[in-house]
């Protein structure tokens, strides 16, 4: 049995995909409880009896979280079916299944990352526009086939093709040509250019003042092009940034060949605005959803009204939808500037029961007031700038540039040849992954999973998960030797000259690394706290796979001559790895 569900805050069913055998479960019940007629035969179920029977293990943990702040994420029932809870502005995501407790939770945070990317704050349009529900839907059979799959995926991040430099400097330029008329809009003024081949990343073109994409923006954007059907699709997404929460973009995806996909991930003018409401309604959902207390409400009625005066500001310097953003900010002025005045007569007049139930009645309009305001602003300009025909042209005009054959099956064979013949330097050495943690990218030879007589995927795929818990407890080299194979993983860190670092030892590092847009810069937070530069701080990790019968000490040397030489190919400076 197997489910995946997004409960909004009314008890209502916002997205649900779930199996058959669970389905036949729900049928079972819902038939012993009187919910369905006995003669029940219909494939669809309606979503309000699913929600009566999911509703104990709903509300049991809604109150532990608001009554007691006791919120648990796993539940064990009868057999061998696991609930695991999470949640994101006060919705709960519910994944049931009996599979592997890592694996069930890696499913869940990835549907609540995949639902704030293409709803931001308002996770609520996932009932309300079928487009969203199915995109969401599409994105989670298409991850779950990669994972299982895609050495890249199962890391979350982005394979980088290895070609050479004269090939990607000649795309880099055809891309920064095809994107010279895109400065005729106006609101198209910061912009990423991503062209993948075969799933991997062959170049990447920013032009001036865009902001940086995180690891995980990358990762998603990859993911996103992975389900273009036809010659082209176009979404409002919600990126993090390197240093951001939510920063709205247009992304426009453009089938060039059945190889080749390139996308345009358009950042919105003033965008910072968007930020900030995030941020607001992150906060006041906390609060919404925990026990409110006399601290609580001082310390929501001195951010928010900071929050309040940035979100105005930021709308006296919006270019769009000018009039709309006009009203809706004198609307959350209004609102606000109600609750605060009630606040203060009451905080004199009245008692502390009486303050808390008057936020508790005031905050949920507060909060669909701004999440109106972000739809109004970014949400409905969207439409509009989609239909922009300049997107169609860029991307057609690239597609002549390409038909050249500047990206030919013979270059990308030859390319193939000669990272198959970079691993054979190597005596043992079977496979390898090489990781760039701070822009998200891995190197990694070309490998047939269909032969299994050495290494499977499965095998593979599982070690990895094992590194993963020794990496959560701070291990930066591990080393497996076992009769048949021997595996080994090293992280290091690098500063901006590419020195080593020498990080400070610590019993855990930062929890689940697919819960956070940057992660990677809280490790690095961790263990160079007294570092004023941990922006500039790089990390890499290596995975090597060699014969059982290759002594330790070859491992050793193969890791720094790797690290030493794997720059070169992805065309960036580095210095050996020295970390033992």
């Amino acid at each position: 049995m197997d489910g995946l569900f997004i409960i909004g805050h009314q008890n209502i069913i916002l997205y649900q995909d779930y199996n058959e055998s669970l389905r036949d479960k729900f049928i079972e019940l819902g038939k012993a409880n009187g919910l369905l007629e006995e003669n029940f035969e219909e494939r669809e179920l309606d979503s309000d009896v699913v929600m009566q029977l999911l509703n104990p293990i709903v509300t049991s943990q809604r109150i532990m979280c608001s009554q007691f702040d006791n919120r648990y994420t796993r539940l064990e029932t009868m057999g061998d079916l696991g609930v695991h809870y999470d949640e994101l502005f006060g919705f709960l995501y519910l994944k049931m299944g009996s599979g592997d407790v890592i694996k069930e939770k890696k499913i869940l945070t990835a549907c609540r990352e995949f639902s704030r990317l293409i709803c931001g704050p308002d996770i609520q349009l996932l009932r309300m526009d079928y487009e969203k529900n199915n995109l969401l839907r599409n994105l989670m059979k298409i991850w779950m086939e990669l994972d299982a799959e895609d050495q890249a995926t199962h890391l979350e991040r982005v394979e980088y093709m290895v070609v050479s430099r004269e090939m990607r400097n000649q795309v880099f330029a055809k891309i920064q040509d095809s994107l010279k008329n895109l400065k005729e809009e106006p609101h198209f003024v910061h912009y990423h250019g991503f062209l993948f081949s075969r799933g991997k990343l062959l170049t990447v073109y920013s032009n001036r003042g865009a902001k940086d994409v995180s690891p995980r923006d990358l990762f998603h954007i990859k993911i996103l092009g992975t389900q273009v059907g036809g010659s082209s699709s176009c979404h409002l997404i919600y990126l993090t940034g390197v240093q951001h929460f939510c920063l709205p973009h247009i992304l426009f995806s453009y089938r060039i060949s059945n190889t080749l996909i390139f996308q345009l991930v358009i950042e919105y003018d003033n965008s910072d605005v968007a930020d900030v409401i995030f941020n607001t309604l992150t906060f006041l959902c906390k609060i919404h959803n925990y026990p409110l207390d006399a601290d609580n409400i001082k310390q929501m009625i001195d951010r928010s009204d900071m929050a309040i005066k940035q979100i105005l500001e930021a709308l006296r310097n919006n270019k769009l939808a000018k009039v709309e953003a006009e009203r809706m900010g004198k609307s959350v002025d209004m609102r606000w500037s109600g609750m605060k005045k009630k606040f203060n007569e009451l905080a004199k007049n009245s008692s502390y029961r009486e303050v808390t139930k008057f936020f508790e009645a005031s905050l949920p309009g507060l909060i669909d007031c701004l999440k109106l305001l972000f739809k109004t602003l970014f949400f409905d300009t969207f439409l509009t700038l989609s239909s922009n025909t300049l997107l169609m042209e860029a991307s057609a005009v690239l597609k002549s540039h390409l038909d050249g054959g500047i990206v030919s099956e013979s270059a990308l064979e030859q390319q193939k040849a000669a990272m198959k013949a970079y691993i054979d330097e190597y005596p043992g050495l079977i496979h390898f992954v090489f990781v760039d943690n701070t822009d998200g990218r891995i190197i990694s030879p070309e490998r047939n999973w269909d032969d299994t007589r050495l290494l499977s995927r499965e095998k593979f795929f599982s070690t990895i998960d094992l590194i993963a818990k020794y990496k959560k407890k701070g291990r930066s080299s591990v080393i497996w030797k076992g009769p048949e194979l021997c595996f080994s993983f090293f992280t290091w860190y690098e500063d901006e000259c590419g020195q080593y670092l020498d990080p400070k030892e610590v019993s855990a590092c930062p929890e689940n690394p697919t819960a956070s847009a940057n992660y990677y810069q809280k490790i690095t937070e961790t263990l160079f706290q007294r570092t004023t530069t941990v922006q500039r701080i790089k990390s890499y990790d290596l995975y090597l796979i060699h014969l059982g019968l290759v002594n330790s000490n070859l491992c050793l040397e193969h890791s720094r001559r790797i690290s030493m030489t794997i720059n070169d190919i992805m065309g960036s400076g580095g210095n050996p790895l020295d970390i033992l």
